[in-house]
């Protein structure tokens, strides 16, 4: 309506995308200037976590106050992340460090770190650390072979069977059937296989091996990570083709991503989410295209879940290491669906159902890279709460509408019906963790400044509102940590997964806060519980865990001297 200059009725659908058959994409945001923060801000984290079954019992009485205080107390709940620049100091430029964002789970723990340490100078506290570790290889420097070893064809079959069983669902970068029918003839030799087929053929092998071996194979005395040659001989194979791009080009790209975050090369993940983004965009996968006659339904469909593959990846990898993403506003592909697709092509494609969810999920994703860690552009008092409360009724919202088949089921143990449903609600945690840790590490800042009088600056008391999102971020890390627990003892832990490690560590962190901030043995004993399952994927040999574990322990000494009540 918005774009068409056409009055929306203001339906959830609307009239006019019902007309036009786009019911399913219909939004129509609340308008920041409709909202009355002080009257609904304070509830709406809580109702969107009463939801969930995450929380039991209300938080204390806070006195009220008048509402020219609150203002007052809401405006100084800026986004702490955005205080400071980023200093020479911070950086080992002899390294060539990278730009992390504030978004990134990393770079809030080093901000923790310091604020933990206090303003004093000289201060021997161990900062956070900067030397990441990565798998190392030549074959990675983009040297191009030409030899490869097929195993045998039973074993492949059995790694592309995990693949889907793992991930089919939740991304799309293969076709069922299809593609069975496109390894059958790469054993037979009744076609001649192009590298890019062979690096794809790899990349699944390696993703495969990833999930399916629980251990690693020791190489010069070190555990490598399941699938690494594989993936090395998939590298080897992959070529530029950037000024003719094609579908499985991109999906190539995809699946090189997703296998370099198991080997903690997040910027090599970033830059294959990125070029995959790009040529996407250069074939016209994010807009709405009419094909000709001669393109099956199946084949659009296609093109349609790989752009949104795509989409789901640019924002996954933005959020995990602060960087931008593309508009929404450039976008308006339809979503994948089962539409005009007949029952042999739906055989070819998993059910849309998880697939949307994860779509839906990341737009929020990248609201809240947008208004959150945007930059400091939105400098007027209380924008930072009106976008955290923004956030918080589209997340709530998500939740209303999910079907019954991705929620979870507390009644049960397992509480998720299904890894990749787990997988969505960690997810879903993370958003929220994200959207109101700035305000739990503000919350944080108060208290420190509380305990050093020295500092002579006079400390506006806290609103209820900060002190409600601040128990949401709490309440999301205890959930996720909930979750987790229930995935390592039914064993389903990705023993060499990037996301659960980072999972791990994004509620660890924020529960060494609540534990800072009152002490509790719930919180503690999820600590203790974490960093053993973290230490367990370290001594498997994932080099993810690896660095996050490094990064707690530097976190448990800067915590070590602080002491404060409530």
């Amino acid at each position: 309506c918005h774009a068409q200059k056409t009055k929306c009725t203001g339906e959830q659908p609307c009239r006019s995308c019902v007309r036009s058959g786009r019911g399913a994409e219909c939004t129509f945001p609340v308008r920041a200037r409709k909202i009355i923060v002080l009257e609904r801000s304070l509830y709406t984290a809580f109702i969107l976590l009463l939801h969930q079954g995450m929380v039991n019992s209300t938080t204390g009485e806070h006195p009220a106050n008048d509402i020219s205080a609150e203002d007052a107390a809401d405006a100084e709940a800026s986004n702490p992340l955005l205080e400071q620049r980023v200093l020479a100091h911070d950086i080992n430029v002899s390294l060539g460090a990278v730009y992390v964002g504030g978004a990134a789970c990393t770079a809030f723990a080093t901000r923790l770190g310091a604020c933990a340490r206090g303003p004093q100078t000289g201060h021997s506290g161990e900062a956070a650390p900067y030397a990441v570790p990565v798998y190392k290889h030549p074959t990675l420097s983009r040297r191009l072979q030409e030899q490869y070893i097929m195993p045998s064809r039973a074993y492949a079959n059995t790694l592309i069977q995990v693949v889907m069983r793992f991930i089919g669902a939740d991304y799309h970068l293969i076709r069922r059937k299809s593609y069975m029918e496109k390894v059958d003839l790469l054993y037979d030799g009744s076609e001649q296989s192009s590298s890019l087929s062979l690096c794809r053929f790899f990349a699944l092998l390696a993703l495969g091996e990833l999930w399916l071996k629980k251990t690693g194979a020791i190489e010069d005395g070190e555990k490598t990570v399941p699938g690494t040659k594989f993936f090395l001989q998939a590298v080897s194979l992959f070529q530029e083709q950037y000024e003719e791009p094609s579908i499985e080009y991109i999906e190539t790209l995809l699946v090189l991503c997703f296998y370099s975050f198991a080997l903690n090369r997040k910027n090599t993940a970033f830059v294959y989410a990125g070029l995959a983004l790009r040529l996407s965009q250069t074939m016209g996968l994010h807009r709405n295209i009419t094909y000709g006659p001669n393109t099956s339904a199946a084949d659009i469909e296609n093109r349609r879940r790989v752009w949104w593959t795509v989409y789901i990846f640019d924002r996954l990898v933005s959020s995990k290491l602060g960087h931008p993403i593309i508009s929404d506003g450039e976008i308006d592909a339809p979503l994948p669906s089962y539409d005009n697709l007949s029952e042999e092509d739906k055989d070819d494609f998993f059910d849309p159902m998880q697939l949307i969810a994860n779509i839906k999920l990341c737009r929020i994703t990248g609201s809240i890279l947008t208004l959150i860690y945007g930059g400091p552009a939105r400098k007027a008092p209380g924008d930072f709460i009106r976008n955290v409360h923004t956030i918080l009724n589209n997340l709530k919202q998500l939740d209303a509408e999910l079907p019954v088949e991705l929620r979870l089921d507390h009644t049960k143990f397992p509480a998720y019906g299904s890894r990749s449903v787990a997988s969505l609600r960690l997810h879903f945690n993370q958003n929220l963790i994200l959207t109101t840790r700035p305000v739990l590490l503000h919350v944080l800042n108060y208290n420190l400044k509380r305990l050093r009088p020295a500092a002579n600056i006079q400390v506006k008391t806290l609103s209820p509102m900060t002190i409600a999102l601040s128990e949401a971020c709490i309440y999301a890390a205890r959930a996720s940590a909930n979750l987790l627990e229930q995935l390592w003892i039914s064993g389903n832990i990705s023993t060499f997964g990037y996301f659960d490690a980072h999972y791990t560590f994004s509620a660890t962190v924020v529960l060494m806060i609540s534990d800072a901030l009152r002490p509790n043995n719930e919180d503690r004993d999820a600590i203790a519980l974490f960093t053993a399952l973290l230490q367990s994927m370290v001594d498997d040999g994932n080099l993810p865990a690896r660095e996050v574990n490094d990064r707690i322990a530097c976190l448990r000494k800067d915590f070590a001297s602080l002491k404060m009540s409530g």
